[in-house]
C-alpha cells in the first residue's frame, strides 16, 4: 500500500523517480514472493553449500511454483538472468513448459530449462509504455526435484538495444 502511494505522489508532484539501475545497468532484486499453483512445493530462502543465498522450491512430486517480484521500470529493452541450481529435477514429456525458467507476468518463457546441475538462463523483454509495473517471475512448471535461484545472480539488466 505504502508503495502505491508513493507512485501516486510522484505521479501527483511530478517528482522525478530516482533510478534504480547501478551504473552497470543492473539492478539486484532482492524482494521475492512464493506463489503455489499447484502440487506440493516448499519455498524456502536459504544457503547453498558454497555460502551463497538463494530462493528455493523443492517438490517431491509434480508440482508448479513461482517466486516473484514487481518492480517499475522505465521504457527500455531488458534482461532478467539468473544462475540456477537443480538437482534431481524431472520434467514431463509432452508438456514443453516443463521445467525451470524465468519470464514475466504474461508472457511465455524463452528457454526452459530440464537438466540437472548449475545452469545461466535468461529472459529478454521490452517496456514500451514510458513506465511500467513488470512482475519479474523465477518459476518451475510441471516438474519436481530441486531448484535454487542464487540471489546475487538474479538481476534485471538494462540493455542499449531493443528487443
Amino acid at each position: 500500500m505504502r508503495n502505491r502511494e508513493i507512485q501516486l505522489g510522484r505521479l501527483l508532484h511530478n517528482i522525478p523517480e530516482a533510478d534504480l539501475f547501478s551504473k552497470q545497468n543492473e539492478l539486484i532484486i532482492t524482494n521475492w514472493l512464493d506463489k503455489l499453483d499447484s502440487g506440493i512445493t516448499k519455498a524456502v530462502t536459504g544457503t547453498e553449500s558454497d555460502g551463497r543465498p538463494t530462493i528455493r522450491f523443492v517438490a517431491e512430486e509434480p508440482a508448479s511454483s513461482s517466486w516473484r517480484s514487481q518492480v517499475t521500470i522505465p521504457r527500455g529493452s531488458y534482461v532478467l538472468e539468473a544462475e540456477v541450481v537443480t538437482n534431481n529435477l524431472r520434467t514431463y514429456r509432452g508438456n514443453a513448459r516443463s521445467g525451470v525458467a524465468l519470464r514475466i507476468s504474461g508472457a511465455t518463457p524463452d528457454e526452459t530449462l530440464k537438466a540437472n546441475g548449475k545452469h545461466f538462463v535468461r529472459y529478454k523483454f521490452s517496456v514500451l509504455e514510458n513506465r511500467r509495473t513488470v512482475e519479474l517471475i523465477c518459476e518451475m512448471k510441471d516438474c519436481q526435484g530441486e531448484i535454487g535461484f542464487y540471489l546475487d545472480n538474479l538481476k534485471l539488466t538494462r540493455s542499449k538495444l531493443l528487443f
